[in-house]
């Protein structure tokens, strides 16, 4: 396909507000902002405009005990859990304005175990693993405030194999997998036992076995990113298959693991950027025509963008380019409802909304190819629909002649009134500007543009 492996790409750096290009980690809150977590300046906040540093030396909006603040996660309520560097664990809360430390105290075992974190992780019941550099896995309880700790370097179920922990992921309620400095684990949530898998066969700590980053695959399997490039790893048979680049060597330490919605999974090391498929476990070349051979984190947002950190140079926002083809579908054809359609927006790889002049809105599901009302817009006195755009917190904003309107979670489309004088006609005989209040929970954009 033409564009198919062809790259938009727009670097950010302490021009646009980023005042650190080290950045170990990235993640989207509800509302659509992005978070970042850098090594020694604390956590940055980004909302496609403005960045919001979060530091020891600024009060406002909030403290937050230590600048190197590398390791994040978001929480089902939308706070920010934070592995510091030497600082503990910080529960950061944007919605309340504060922030709470949990500080490695040697004298009190209900403490986290250590004062360096190097991951955490939020599980589907919404609770906090903290996996540390030299005292193994924590299991905070939300209740009581304090900490489980597990042992490390044991192979008698009750531990992780490793003190370190460099990363987790669950692929069930019961399962949830744990990348430590000697193996992969597994830890059943129900009893809270143990079970060890290693890649490599050596009896000695190696490369290979350091699990550095986890990421699951479509199929069942789990991406395994070592310190000597990536390894496939099948749960059902038990077996570890090693990838290599087409000069058949490994990638070395790997720094993330990321799965695309273009069904690619992108690997980032000190050789730059690499992809394969499931169906082509082949490591390629990511052509993004930039020196990406400081690539560390990777994240890809909810409209598609792709974040690439890189320490000396910023922070890259990469968007893959688009191909057109000309769709004759008979189906499609046939559907008198679609004979005029004002706007087409395309919701996933499976689904198309199309925006008509007197039906409202319609989704084609593209593997059934089926045609269906895809909101209640009964209550519209007015059922065409001229524009859509998707929020970054995945809300459905469109436009009839008169009228802005924004899609419920059932459905249901509601009216807008923006504020008095917050909408300016433009230059454009067409076009209108509404500056909106911007409140974190809203849910709303800074701005919208409609004609």
């Amino acid at each position: 396909m033409a564009g198919a492996d062809e790259y938009d790409v727009e670097l950010l750096n302490e021009n646009d507000g980023f005042s650190s290009s080290i950045i170990f980690s990235i993640a989207q809150d509800q509302q659509g902002f992005l978070w970042f977590g850098t090594a020694y300046d604390g956590v940055l906040r980004y909302d496609g405009k403005n960045v919001v540093n979060y530091r020891r030396e600024q009060p406002q909006p909030f403290y937050i005990p230590h600048n190197n603040s590398g390791n994040l996660a978001i929480d089902h309520d939308g706070d920010i859990w934070v592995g510091g560097w030497g600082s503990g664990l910080t529960h950061m809360s944007p919605a309340l304005h504060q922030a709470e430390n949990f500080v490695y105290d040697r004298a009190d075992l209900a403490s986290v175990s250590d004062a360096y974190v190097q991951s955490v992780f939020v599980d589907a019941d919404n609770d906090i693993w903290v996996g540390t550099l030299t005292s193994g896995l924590n299991l905070f309880n939300r209740a009581t405030k304090t900490f489980t700790r597990f042992p490390g370097s044991v192979i008698s179920s009750e531990g992780t194999s490793s003190v370190r922990i460099w990363d987790m992921l669950q692929t069930s309620p019961d399962e949830i997998w744990i990348g430590s400095d000697n193996g992969l684990n597994k830890v059943r949530k129900s009893t809270l036992t143990f079970e060890y898998y290693r890649p490599s066969t050596s009896t000695k700590p190696d490369a290979e076995n350091k699990v550095r980053h986890l990421l699951a695959t479509d199929d069942g399997r789990i991406v395994l990113g070592t310190h000597d490039g990536v390894t496939l790893f099948n749960p059902q048979t038990r077996k570890f298959m090693r990838l290599y680049a087409e000069n058949e060597e490994t990638l070395g330490p790997v720094q993330a693991l990321l799965k695309t919605h273009f069904d690619q999974y992108w690997v980032s090391s000190g050789y730059g950027v690499y992809s394969f498929t499931l169906q082509d476990p082949v490591l390629r070349k990511v052509p993004l025509n930039f020196d990406d051979s400081c690539a560390q984190a990777l994240f890809e947002d909810r409209q598609n963008n792709i974040w690439l950190s890189c320490e000396g140079q910023g922070i890259y926002k990469i968007s893959r380019q688009t191909s057109f083809k000309l769709i004759n579908d008979p189906r499609l054809r046939r559907d008198s409802r679609l004979k005029a359609t004002y706007s087409v927006l395309v919701r996933d790889d499976e689904n198309v909304l199309f925006g008509t002049s007197s039906a409202g809105i319609l989704n084609w599901h593209k593997p059934t190819n089926t045609i269906s009302d895809f909101a209640n817009v009964d209550a519209m006195q007015d059922l065409s629909v001229h524009r859509m755009a998707i929020a970054p917190n995945g809300t459905l904003w469109f436009t009839n002649k008169t009228h802005l309107y924004y899609l419920t979670e059932d459905g249901k489309p509601v009216k807008y009134e923006p504020p008095q004088g917050a909408c300016i006609r433009s230059y454009s005989p067409r076009l209108s500007i509404c500056t909106l209040p911007h409140k974190e929970n809203s849910g709303l954009p800074h701005a919208l543009a409609f004609s």
